[in-house]
């Protein structure tokens, strides 16, 4: 590769066979720019059949899958083997599946290539694509199935990543991680040369992580991936961390940083969607409507639409998912509940547990009873953020404000603040119905402290108005009191008398209708 780049830096002859190796090396590490300027190079010296099949590929990330299908459809034209057009025929049907989404194209071209008399390892890289791409379209646990086909040692690493991908979308991230964690186990002891993480491998576990409710986790890998320099990422790697840094930032209640990620990660075009954009749109739809930006949500949601093949199934549910919350952001609530329910039922349809947990939760938010529907999921989704969701939508159809309480402390420990705020707004209202004045006081002082924290997110539950609010240096007491520190502390805390704090926690016991730090703290639950 550095031969290669040097002879062209100097204008130095160079032979095909030193260009395509090169080419290969650059893709290889994923050198996109190199790999692209390396193929033109054998292209120029009449050597398209040589690099076509990197060509294919270096085109497709670079967002121009339909100069890739051209270059591909026109290498295997010619006089090939069958090898040769096996080989080339699996990266085209890649490319018109991943890349323009047409799946029957691409079935075609696996289908005219997979012929009689191939090797072995080649005939299960023809059958490792087909399950890459059925994993797009089919239901989840058909793919799933499929997985397990046995295949040569050195392809095993791709039906284990689809895997993965299955039990992601199955909503079983704890055996997800497990198979994640077990195909890096075995490619590291089956190499003698120290291995770079793998960047597909740790894409899947952000996502894993996220949906699973470990916020913090999928937080910090997926910023670490982040700072770090992917030159690939054009294609898959960026939108898949932007889309969870800012599934994680609208869950905290963050809309504007869930807003920013969300337009990092999105296309800048309408031309030319690839199969990662409707995810992308989705995010930005979705963000936009929790910070209020109508028309912003709209266009994202338009263009999240139009984005969607029908070999892309499995992630244009995203952009469904997303409608809900742009049609709340409207003040629709209704029509969000209804939009929620047929999101509900499409990833039902396909076996998207993942996603279809989340939408039965917007619709529970929404005013519509899913508790039965979630309870279920319960049972084969063992994850907390799912448990949390079940718990949310029972504790709002039996209008149980104290479950509620307990619900928001739940939502607190996985960081997704903006479901513990709504969770209390619907207490205290429901306290307030109750002829409980206290106990809604305490729960509106507990909203309104956590949506201290926001920036710009909001939804149909959480009203402001009348909001129990405690000033930003009671809040601070409070915080430090129910933290186990004495007044005297306190006051050397805030660099203050101690008689101000006991005017402050005066005030407090006042606005909260408690007595003491026990019912302190119950009121405000963990600090």
């Amino acid at each position: 590769m550095r031969i290669a780049t040097w002879r062209l830096d100097g204008g130095s002859p160079i032979s095909l066979d030193l260009l395509a190796a090169a080419a290969e090396q650059a893709w290889a590490a994923r050198d996109v720019t190199l790999a692209e300027r390396l193929c033109r190079a054998a292209v120029d010296a009449g050597g398209l059949s040589r690099v076509g099949h990197v060509f294919g590929q270096v085109l497709m990330h670079g967002r121009a899958p339909d100069q890739a299908e051209a270059t591909l459809a026109d290498v295997m034209s010619g006089p090939l083997s069958a090898e040769d057009l096996s080989r080339l025929g699996a990266t085209r049907s890649m490319n018109l599946h991943f890349g323009l989404g047409d799946a029957d194209a691409a079935v075609a071209v696996l289908d005219a290539v997979d012929v009689p008399g191939l090797p072995e390892d080649l005939r299960d890289w023809l059958a490792v694509v087909r399950t890459l791409e059925e994993a797009q379209y089919r239901p989840a646990a058909e793919v799933l199935e499929d997985t397990y086909r046995p295949v040569a040692p050195h392809l095993s690493v791709h039906m284990r990543r689809t895997r993965a991908l299955c039990l992601v979308h199955a909503g079983r991230f704890r055996e997800s991680l497990e198979e994640i964690a077990g195909y890096e186990a075995e490619e590291l002891a089956s190499s003698d040369e120290p291995q770079e993480p793998d960047d597909g491998a740790l894409r899947m576990r952000c996502f894993a992580l996220a949906f699973s409710g470990r916020l913090a986790e999928a937080e910090t890998l997926a910023l670490t991936m982040y700072n770090r320099s992917f030159d690939e990422l054009a294609f898959t790697g960026a939108t898949s961390l932007y889309s969870v840094l800012s599934f994680c930032a609208r869950l905290r209640g963050h809309g504007a940083q869930a807003l920013r990620f969300a337009r990092e990660g999105s296309p800048k075009t309408p031309d030319n969607p690839l199969i990662f954009d409707a995810i992308a749109l989705a995010n930005l739809a979705a963000s936009a409507a929790l910070c209020g930006d109508g028309d912003l949500a709209q266009e994202a949601l338009a263009r999240g639409e139009k984005a969607r093949r029908p070999a892309w199934q499995l992630t244009g549910v995203t952009v469904s998912v997303a409608r809900s919350w742009v049609l709340a952001g409207t003040g629709d609530v209704q029509a969000a509940a209804d939009a929620a329910m047929a999101a509900a039922d499409e990833c039902a349809e396909l076996g998207v547990h993942s996603s279809e947990a989340g939408a039965l939760h917007d619709a529970a938010r929404f005013g519509v009873d899913t508790s039965l529907r979630l309870a279920a999921l319960t049972s084969a989704m063992d994850d907390p953020l799912t448990a949390a969701y079940a718990a949310h939508a029972t504790a709002l159809a039996h209008a149980a404000p104290t479950v509620l309480e307990a619900v928001a402390t739940d939502f607190l420990r996985l960081g997704a603040t903006l479901y513990a705020a709504e969770a209390l707004a619907s207490a205290a209202r429901l306290h307030r119905a109750q002829d409980n004045a206290r106990a809604a006081s305490q729960a509106s002082a507990r909203q309104a402290l956590l949506m201290r924290d926001f920036d710009g997110a909001r939804t149909p539950a959480l009203h402001v108005d009348g909001l129990t609010h405690l000033t930003r240096r009671q809040a601070e007491v409070a915080r430090l009191a129910t933290s186990g520190l004495t007044n005297q502390q306190i006051a050397q805390k805030l660099h203050t008398s101690k008689r101000t704090v006991d005017n402050h926690l005066h005030a407090i016991y006042g606005v909260l209708g408690v007595t003491g730090r026990d019912e302190l703290r119950t009121a405000l639950g963990p600090s």
